[in-house]
């Protein structure tokens, strides 16, 4: 795992074509094995939360040792099949909240550094255009529009360098 330098980050035109072939293979599997809820479904249906989570669990493995709890309408088999499905997304769903967690974090110290050079660059035209620079001037003006306020023309006090 790399540290918050994220400067020599980059991925091999080999790379991403792995990355998007797994991608694309995940996306497939799943096709038919997800489902998306609406939000007013979501609200519908609830949630297994930890509480009710080691409730259902409990109530299984009682089930499990005494068959005879179940009533007949339910089948001990599906429910099994159900509970390994479930132990399966759960496992597969945290391992991609931490993945997603990282490609986001990641991409937003790229983005700050990104920032950060902009930055620089900006206050290298501010500086050079105001010693009359030829063609940083136009460039410093289009880019001083970023930091102006409503209605009021930026100045280089407008700049946020270190914040």
């Amino acid at each position: 795992m790399i540290t918050n330098d994220v400067s020599k980050l980059s991925f091999s035109d080999e790379e991403v074509r792995v990355l998007f072939g797994h991608l694309d293979a995940i996306e497939t599997m799943f096709k038919d094995k997800t489902i998306e809820l609406t939000k007013d479904e979501g609200k519908k249906f609830g949630k297994l939360g930890k509480g009710k989570e080691q409730w259902a669990l409990e109530m299984f493995r009682d089930v499990l040792n005494t068959p005879s709890l179940l009533p007949t309408q339910l089948n001990l088999e599906d429910w099994k099949e159900e509970e390994k499905t479930r132990e399966l997304l759960n496992t597969v769903s945290s391992r991609f909240k931490i993945l997603s967690q990282q490609v986001i974090d990641t991409n937003r110290m790229v983005g700050f550094n990104i920032y950060k050079k902009c930055q620089l660059i900006y206050e290298n035209a501010r500086m050079l255009s105001s010693k009359n620079f030829k063609g940083f001037k136009v460039h410093f003006e289009k880019w001083s529009v970023f930091f102006a306020k409503k209605n009021k023309k930026a100045t280089p006090n407008d700049v946020v360098v270190n914040g």
